[in-house]
């Protein structure tokens, strides 16, 4: 993790010092956050999106998967939030994806907290992959609309 930040912490000095573009390619939403301004999908040769990354994000990152501990065993009727869907549980855990259109973190944390025992909470970013299968999925059903269509920079 300490080399990661270290290289991530070099191209952004080379491009604020060297005045410089970098094209970086990467699966990670750690590195294209924290590095980039813009972001280009590419499929099969054909640019599908082409945007800011705060764009992207209120366009795709539309929920938030919390990994929640628990001091006390998880109660039989689960975890029941507005916005949220369980994705796994365990004994004293569970995991939940949060809609962020239809809820606040700061609402489903201020719930778990009062409501729960919490010994841990983790918030993370759906992966990219997931990301990127949705940006290719809005692609698809465009060109399945309009077969005209070859690229939509624009999404």
């Amino acid at each position: 993790m300490i080399a990661k930040q270290r290289i991530r912490d070099l191209i952004k000095q080379l491009n604020r010092e060297e005045q410089v573009t970098v094209f970086l390619t990467s699966h990670d939403a750690g590195d294209i956050e924290q590095l980039c301004k813009r972001v280009i999908v590419v499929n099969h040769g054909s640019i599908i999106l082409n945007t800011s990354i705060s764009l992207l994000r209120r366009r795709y990152l539309q929920h938030k998967i919390i990994d929640l501990k628990l001091q006390d065993p998880v109660p039989p009727e689960g975890i029941k939030l507005p916005g949220a869907t369980t994705l796994k549980t365990s004994t004293y855990g569970a995991k939940l994806q949060i809609d962020t259109g239809a809820t606040t973190m700061k609402a489903i944390i201020s719930t778990l907290v009062s409501d729960y025992q919490v010994a841990d909470i983790t918030i993370e970013d759906p992966p990219m992959e997931q990301i990127i299968a949705a940006i290719y999925g809005q692609q698809q059903m465009n060109t399945d609309r309009n077969p005209q269509q070859k690229q939509n920079p624009n999404l």
